[in-house]
This record gives C-alpha cells, sequence and structure tokens, in this order.
C-alpha cells in the first residue's frame, strides 16, 4: 500500500463549526488524476488559442494585401506579441468560466472525477465558487504557467497536497467519490433556509457534525430548551 493512500484530505468544513474538519477517504491515484486534468486543462487551452490564431492568419490572408504598407509591416513584427495576448485571454477566460459555471470543475477535472471543494458551500446540490475563488484559482494557475510548471511541483510537497491555486483562493481539490461523502455527512439540506428561526438553530454548533439537521436526535436535543408555556385553557378550567 502506497504511503499516499494513507494520508488523509483535510478539508474544512463548511458551515456548522468551522473550526471542525472533514477527514476524507483517500483515493491512491488523487496526484495522478490531478496531473493528467492540468495537462489536459493546458493542451485544450493551447489548442482554443492555435484555432483563434489560425482563424486570424485566414483572415490576414484574404486582406493583407489591401492594406497599407505601414499596417503591413506592424502586423508582421507584432505577430508574438498577438498570440501572447490571445493566449493571455484564452487562458484566463477558460479556467474562469470553467470553474465559475462549471460548479468547480474544468473540463479535464470533469473527465477524471475531480471537482473543487470550497468551504462557501453551504447546502448539498449547490456546488458554485463564488467569483472570486474562480479568479483566484485561475490567478494562481497563471503563477505557476508562468513558472513553466515549476510551481506546479508544490502540491507534491505539502502534506494536505494543496497547491498554490489552492492557497489563492482558499479552496481544494477532491474526487467525485470524496464530494459526495462530504455531501453526504456534513451539508445540511437546502430547505433549513425555511426554517431561520427554528429552535435548533442556537444548538447547531453544538451538535455532532455529522448528524443531518433533521435527524431526530438534533430534534429532541433542541427541544430540551424549548419553555413549553402552561395550557391557558386547562387554568380556566381548574380555577372554574
Amino acid at each position: 500500500m502506497s504511503t499516499e493512500q494513507n494520508l488523509p484530505v483535510v478539508v474544512p468544513f463548511p458551515r456548522q463549526n468551522k473550526n471542525a474538519e472533514a477527514r476524507l477517504p483517500h483515493d491512491g491515484d488523487f496526484m495522478k488524476k490531478r496531473v493528467y486534468a492540468t495537462t489536459l486543462d493546458l493542451f485544450l487551452v493551447g489548442l482554443i488559442n492555435k484555432a483563434m490564431l489560425f482563424t486570424y492568419l485566414n483572415f490576414m490572408k484574404s486582406f493583407y494585401y489591401q492594406l497599407p504598407f505601414s499596417l503591413q509591416y506592424r502586423l508582421e513584427n507584432g505577430l508574438v506579441s498577438i498570440s501572447t495576448l490571445s493566449l493571455f485571454v484564452v487562458f484566463w477566460g477558460y479556467f474562469m468560466l470553467s470553474y465559475y459555471w462549471g460548479e468547480g470543475k474544468t473540463p479535464g477535472k470533469m473527465l477524471l472525477g475531480l471537482k473543487v471543494y470550497s468551504p462557501s458551500f453551504k447546502y448539498h446540490g449547490q456546488y458554485h465558487l463564488t467569483l472570486f475563488e474562480a479568479f483566484a484559482r485561475t490567478a494562481g494557475y497563471f503563477f505557476c504557467y508562468a513558472s513553466f510548471g515549476l510551481l506546479y511541483g508544490i502540491a507534491f510537497m505539502t502534506p494536505d497536497r494543496k497547491g498554490i491555486p489552492d492557497w489563492f483562493s482558499g479552496t481544494q481539490v477532491v474526487t467525485d467519490e470524496q464530494m459526495e461523502f462530504i455531501d453526504k455527512h456534513y451539508f445540511p439540506p437546502h430547505h433549513e433556509q425555511i426554517f431561520e428561526m427554528g429552535p435548533w438553530k442556537k444548538e447547531e454548533e453544538k451538535l455532532p457534525i455529522q448528524l443531518s439537521l433533521f435527524d431526530e436526535s438534533r430534534i429532541l436535543e433542541a427541544n430540551q430548551d424549548i419553555i413549553v408555556l402552561p395550557d391557558q385553557t386547562n387554568k380556566d378550567d381548574e380555577a372554574a
């Protein structure tokens, strides 16, 4: 058994107790999946960038000789700058849109069964990263990419397998199976918000975090603090 399989994935608990941690069963191929997913994403970024440059060059071939000579000269010498700008736009657009609209999944992560977990998640089935988290993760990837991939290796050297994108955004990569584990044991149902003034709200911090909001034991424990007023009708009957 590899050493990596014995390492738990530790994530901050999302809502009831922010100091608590969820220790998830570890996937032995976790880091391999992350490497493959990142490689696939970067390949797709390069492919999209090449397609955009190909379209641009074909457009220029059609109208190039109709342009003034001064503009032709600028375009010929500015091709590297245009390619760099195109790569920058594609890179940021690819990762930001994937994380923000794809519920923490890029195409690479989707194929490899990974997703980004955030402590901002509140209810099961709702896994939308905030715009800041999507931006911060993309910024982390950009710094790693600008270092020619060297900074990606930090995730292999940290005990919790976190890298620069995780630190920047306060998020963490988990497998789909680990997300299901979190969803099952640590997220209250979405209709909790209907009962904002429920008697169990003040007991929420004291209850075991693995319990569902509507477990009978939780409701019974919460009811211990309810002051039951005597029935006024019975008092009137007794007085009569």
